[in-house]
């Protein structure tokens, strides 16, 4: 009897794990993707830099998902607030333009990602997808 339910705990506990999603990493950090692609809503993607110059990223907005290729995301729900600076070079020609997204991680905590454009037509692309996702928070 006591076999007989020791049996039954560890199949319930390898199906438990099995069934679990696995992740090692979350949110807009190193993260995976969610284990289901969504299909609805707008979607689009933008080449950017993240955190610091030169750190290639590409960045996916698709349905109420924003994530950070090979990453991980956030669902619009976590969006707390978004600024941008325009850093202008020496040159007439030479912009940096930072995006400051604060968001709530999974565990609660506020976050803060940057995205770095040195493209004004790039920078305007991901603003504008940015507010089209946001507006999936409008009730």
């Amino acid at each position: 009897m006591r076999e007989r339910k020791v049996k039954l705990l560890t199949a319930v506990g390898c199906a438990a794990l099995l069934l679990a999603p696995i992740s090692a990493h979350a949110d807009l950090g190193d993260a995976d993707f969610p284990s289901a692609p969504i299909k609805h809503g707008p979607s689009s993607n933008h080449d950017a830099w993240c955190l610091k110059k030169h750190n290639n990223c590409r960045i996916l907005f698709q349905g109420p998902s924003m994530q950070v290729a090979g990453q991980g995301g956030i669902l619009s729900h976590q969006y707390l607030d978004y600024r941008y600076d325009r850093l202008r070079g020496e040159y007439s020609h030479e912009n940096l333009f930072y995006n400051y997204l604060k968001y709530r991680d999974s565990l609660g905590e506020e976050k803060t990602a940057l995205f770095i454009f040195a493209n004004g037509d790039a920078q305007r692309e991901f603003a504008r997808a940015l507010f089209l996702w946001k507006r999936q928070l409008a009730p």
